[in-house]
């Protein structure tokens, strides 16, 4: 997925940087070092060395200190919209919160002066590669505002005004070998979700309907996500695909839909059904289970599970809440046991790769998820 984002990018640039970075003769763009910085940051999660979790943070902070304000550059370009939403991936992968809703305002500010929310009305053509890439950063830039909408009630910034942008032109059946498949399924199903979640948020924000039309409407909506994830076969193909690399896209799509199902089921509250809110508690359980095991397989240790907590940033932590409330309801004490072990687990995890990773500002909240897992009153001891 990540070549997929350097269509707008002149490799070539970049290729002769290596040879010159230092030079006390050149000076570069802020958008080129961005770009520059941040492959070297992925090559880096190919490097099973401890010591590079620290350049990783590292190199994080050395582009923020490069970023520039674009909302006040005089002359946009589509280096730039690749390079700020480049450091927005960073930010969320590096769980900076601070700095995560500045970049993303910064980067659809920059779609939207480059006309890219109304890329239909002037394509430079329907299948280049550049306009292929503008369709590939803008959907993945509405899933994080529909993540940012839905999870953190903000308000709507790349679609507060009309958008015409057409879905990439990727092919399933085309597909030059598995890994090219796997992307093209995966970009196409994000797609169909985050379009479930714009209208959930149009529900919303509708103060016109009445609670009960709201419900219907969000139940409605976990009907889609569910019907997408079977329909597409998520859960199968994640179980079959070989290989880390392939699964990770797998599991950040499973994560993402089944926390969508937990948080539309909080939003109907009290009034959902027993069984939506059945549903909701798998859910949550199998948020928690899809990361675990991908921990697992990246990793036994701590520091080498960079790709698994880059996944577990880029998604909401309301299932492992969700899950936590559904266990402290229970009546039945083994089942509530048995869903505080798995919370427990998992907060372990993320406060282990919090320290091992570097991710400093992480680590107040995995101790919050480690103090919210304990399980109180039910005489159990927590992983830690």
């Amino acid at each position: 997925m990540f070549q997929r984002f350097l269509g707008l990018v002149d490799m070539e640039v970049l290729k002769a940087m290596p040879g010159i970075i230092d030079s006390g003769y050149v000076r570069f763009d802020p958008a080129v070092l961005l770009i520059y910085y941040v492959l070297i940051m992925q090559g880096s999660f190919d490097d099973l060395v401890p010591q590079v979790c620290f350049w990783r943070h590292r190199i994080y902070q050395q582009c923020l200190s490069i970023v520039p304000d674009w909302t006040r550059s005089p002359k946009l370009t589509d280096m730039d919209f690749t390079a700020a939403f480049l450091i927005l991936w960073m930010a969320i992968g590096c769980y900076d919160n601070l700095s995560h809703w500045n970049l993303f305002c910064q980067t659809c500010h920059i779609a939207n002066e480059l006309g890219i929310h109304d890329l239909e009305s002037h394509p430079e053509g329907e299948h280049t590669v550049k306009d292929d890439t503008r369709r590939i950063l803008f959907w993945q830039l509405l899933r994080i505002e529909c993540n940012l909408r839905l999870f953190q009630k903000r308000p709507p910034v790349l679609t507060a005004k009309p958008w015409n942008v057409n879905l990439p032109s990727v092919s399933i059946n085309g597909a030059r070998d598995a890994m090219d498949a796997t992307l093209a399924t995966i970009c196409m199903l994000h797609a169909r979700l985050t379009l479930v979640v714009f209208d959930c948020c149009k529900i919303l924000d509708d103060g016109e309907k009445t609670q009960g039309e709201a419900r219907m409407s969000l139940e409605k909506a976990v009907q889609q996500i569910r019907g997408l994830l079977v329909d597409w076969q998520l859960e199968e193909s994640f179980e079959k695909v070989p290989g880390l690399k392939h699964k990770m896209y797998y599991a950040d799509t499973l994560v993402f839909g089944y926390s969508l199902i937990v948080e539309l089921v909080r939003r109907i509250g009290v009034h959902a059904h027993p069984e939506l809110q059945m549903e909701s508690r798998r859910s949550a359980r199998r948020v928690l289970d899809v990361m675990t095991f991908l921990g697992d397989l990246e990793s036994p240790e701590p520091e080498y599970r960079a790709i698994t907590l880059s996944i577990i940033s880029a998604n909401p932590f309301i299932p492992f809440f969700a899950l936590r409330d559904f266990a402290i309801a229970d009546t039945d004490r083994d089942t509530a046991r048995m869903d505080f072990e798995m919370l427990s687990g998992f907060a372990n995890m993320v406060m282990e790769g919090a320290k091992a990773q570097g991710f400093h500002s992480a680590v107040p909240f995995a101790q919050h998820l480690l103090e919210t897992s304990r399980g109180d009153g039910l005489h159990f001891t927590p992983l830690i």
